[in-house]
Parts: C-alpha cells; sequence; structure tokens
C-alpha cells in the first residue's frame, strides 16, 4: 500500500509539528487550547516551545518518570527529528524546559483534570458496579517529592529528628472508580494534614447512581449528611464504639441508628449497622454502615439479609479497603 512522507516546510517552528496521539485521543489539542485560553496562558512568543506541546510534556513526565527533563522531551520528538529537514536541530535544553514549565504553572493542569477526568467503566466492566450503583472509593497515600528546600517547608516530613524522612512526602487523597482504578478528583496537602478534613473537598465529584465506599477514618455525622446531599449512597467500615446507640434491631441482625446532624433545621439521618466476621487468622470483627439516599430508589441489598451484605462487602470492600 503506497504512503507519503509527511513534507516539513524548512522554515516551520519545531512545536507547531509535534504530534502526541497517544496523550491527544485523551486531552484534544482543541480543549487543551480552549482551556489555555481560559487561563490566559498562551505564550507571548512562540519558538521552540509553545505552552501547548508543554502540557503534553508535563503529562509525559509522569509516564517516564525514569528519564530525567530533557530526554524525556526527547522521546517525545524521536519520530519527528527524522522527517525534520535539518538534521542538527538542536532540541530545547534543559534550563528552557523548567522556565516554560514555570510559565505555564499548574492553573491550565487543574482546570484540564477537572474537565477530563471522568468514571470509565461501562456497564460491561467487572466489578464497576454492585447493586445498580457505580462503586467510588476515597482514601488517602502519602508520596515522595523530590528533596529540596522548598519541598520540605511546604510539604514537610512525616517524622524528624534521627528517624527523619529521607525525603519530603505530600499526603494525596484521591478519589477512585473501583472498577477501571481512574482517578476523577485529587487533592494534595502537607504530609500530616487530616484526611478527615481533607476528604469533604472530594464530596465535590459524587453524583446521584454512586455508592462510595471508605474506610473507618472517614465517618463522621456531618460528612454523611453531605454525602448524602451529592445524591450518593456510602458503604464503610467503623471504628469500634461509634453508632453504637440503637433505635432499631432487625431481623437479619443490622441494627438502625438515628444521628443528630450539627446546625439548624438539619433533619436527622439514620444509618443501618452491620456486624460481619470475616474469616482470616485471627478473625476480626468488622463494623459496616449503610446510608442511602432517600432521593433514590433503595438498592436491592438494603432489604436483603446480612449474608447477601456480607458476600458484597467482601467481594468489593475486601479487595480495595482490607488489604
Amino acid at each position: 500500500m503506497p504512503f507519503r512522507l509527511q513534507q516539513i516546510d524548512p522554515d516551520s517552528k519545531f512545536c507547531q509539528h509535534l504530534q502526541l496521539p497517544f496523550l491527544e485521543r485523551c486531552y484534544p489539542r482543541e480543549l487543551v487550547g480552549e482551556v489555555l485560553s481560559q487561563c490566559q496562558a498562551w505564550e507571548k512568543r512562540e519558538r521552540k516551545l509553545s505552552q501547548l506541546v508543554m502540557v503534553y510534556y508535563v503529562m509525559a513526565l509522569s509516564l517516564f518518570r525514569q528519564y530525567n527533563v530533557t530526554d524525556v522531551f526527547a522521546h517525545l520528538c524521536r519520530g519527528l527529528e527524522w522527517l525534520w529537514p535539518d538534521s542538527h536541530l538542536a532540541l530545547p535544553t534543559g534550563g528552557a524546559l523548567t522556565a516554560r514549565r514555570a510559565s505555564l504553572g499548574s492553573i491550565v493542569m487543574r482546570r484540564l483534570f477537572r474537565q477530563c477526568c471522568r468514571p470509565l467503566a461501562t456497564e460491561r466492566t467487572k466489578g464497576a458496579f454492585a447493586f445498580g450503583l457505580r462503586l467510588m472509593a476515597i482514601d488517602s497515600t502519602l508520596d515522595e517529592v523530590p528533596d529540596s528546600p522548598t519541598n520540605a517547608l511546604h510539604f514537610g516530613r512525616l517524622t524528624s529528628g534521627k528517624s527523619q524522612s529521607p525525603y519530603p512526602q505530600v499526603r494525596c487523597m484521591y478519589l477512585a472508580e473501583v472498577g477501571t482504578h481512574a482517578i476523577v478528583d485529587a487533592l494534595f496537602a502537607r504530609c500530616k494534614a487530616s484526611e478527615q478534613s481533607m476528604a469533604w473537598a472530594l464530596l465535590r465529584s459524587l453524583h446521584e447512581g454512586m455508592l462510595l465506599l471508605a474506610d473507618r477514618n472517614f465517618p463522621s455525622i456531618n460528612w454523611l449528611t453531605a454525602v448524602e446531599h451529592q445524591g450518593a449512597h456510602l458503604l464503610c467500615r467503623l471504628k469500634a464504639g461509634i453508632f453504637t446507640q440503637r433505635s432499631c434491631t432487625l431481623a437479619d441482625g443490622s441494627y438502625l441508628v438515628n444521628l443528630r446532624p450539627k446546625g439548624k433545621n438539619q433533619p436527622p439521618l439514620t444509618v443501618r449497622v452491620w456486624i460481619s466476621h470475616i474469616v482470616r487468622e485471627r478473625e476480626p470483627v468488622h463494623r459496616a454502615l449503610r446510608r442511602s439516599n432517600r432521593s433514590h430508589p433503595i438498592p436491592p441489598f438494603l432489604q436483603g439479609t446480612q449474608t447477601s451484605l456480607c458476600t458484597g462487602l467482601m467481594e468489593h470492600m475486601g479487595q480495595e479497603l482490607l488489604k
């Protein structure tokens, strides 16, 4: 099958011909251009680097973490170098890449993330739905950042003194789709930041038809109320000693608890608590809380037996949250 090589004008600018199809499928050039215009982040002068190219370059830095900053750009340009009329083309230096990256800032990347990162699963995706609801999970982790005075001052270290952490660390809070592990929202803070306080910001990405899985550190009366206001359902573990005042014990052994949110004119909140034994070496006892949103039809498992809930709890929460 005949084909034709791309012909490039010798007077063309390198950045205008650099194409990255594997990234542009997820983040089209038109969308990136719109975000740059919204943020008024276009460059004043286009040389070897443009802000459009820099957006994709910043993404590539995470994909090719084994390379330094100049090698990542060289890797992206490898195909175009073969077609470029000037065989002695000099690629941007590390200083130029760093300066252009600093001028791009973080606002563009944040807005692009908010516009593009969405749940990916379909009804055919294994493990993505349960009881007719899309499974979402929220949790935090610690990631190391480069050891620099600025990072150490801004993010801090988890330990100090003789046992000081070798690198500064950032607390990363993620809201992810269980079936695809797609991150749909994120928040970053100092390493010693409270994950309970960070979790409030990610509730903005919860919607009707979602079932949020959470670990035992998150539940509080006001947080449960906020999840309900987003139209989502909640299934989470509980710490021992909370939500123990039973208002009604049900036939399957679970019980209802009536909670009183803080604030005026706040209606009472009713949650259902199960006590489940998950078979392990030490056979620990786990308590699970279920809050069903009043505006959404009650899922079948809320009306079922304790056995059906434990099966779902072990299959979904057991894999994601009880490791």
